[in-house]
């Protein structure tokens, strides 16, 4: 039986990953600034990329969904995909049995008509914005369209337009 000391084993030279790692470990200063540099640079462009990426740069004027969101906008008072949603849930019971729940989405239509950005408002319709147990109710408002910036009209109340816990009224601006 032949044995051989590991004087005479062959041994490869490690991997390029493996002598990175090594040389990372050896120079964590070095690697330290360099991310920091490479943050740096990205940082710069971060507040271009927004405004790069999102709106008409990035879709296909010819599509038929661009097409359909044209034609929803135009034939429906803005209530397509810029539209604004207020959600008004009463876990008390119906919506329509509540004289507080009945103010709150009253409240919530007068804020939107009187928003110069809001084209129309349609107030909750059974069996479309209307849950089947009456408890949420949705107040949709169309937008009169977007700004240069790709944002749309925001309804600027508080999180809460009730003054019971029970019910929730939410508010946030739709891209």
């Amino acid at each position: 039986m032949l044995s051989t000391s590991p004087a005479e084993e062959v041994s490869e030279p490690p991997a390029w990953l493996a002598r990175l790692g090594a040389w990372a470990a050896t120079h964590l200063g070095m690697v330290l600034l360099s991310w920091l540099a490479i943050l740096a640079v990205f940082g710069a462009f971060a507040p271009q990329v927004e405004s790069a990426l999102s709106g008409a740069g990035w879709q296909d004027s010819t599509s038929s969904s661009v097409r359909a969101r044209d034609i929803i906008a135009r034939d429906f008072g803005g209530v397509g995909s810029t539209a604004l949603q207020v959600v008004v849930h009463d876990s008390n019971g119906p919506i329509a049995a509540d004289p507080t729940a009945q103010r709150a989405i009253t409240q919530a239509s007068d804020l939107l008509r009187a928003d110069p950005r809001v084209s129309s408002v349609v107030p909750p319709q059974p069996g479309t914005t209307l849950s089947s147990d009456g408890q949420t109710a949705v107040t949709q408002a169309g937008a009169k369209g977007t700004g240069p910036d790709g944002s749309t009209a925001h309804c600027p109340t508080s999180d809460s337009r009730t003054d019971r816990p029970d019910q929730e009224s939410e508010s946030a601006p739709v891209r």
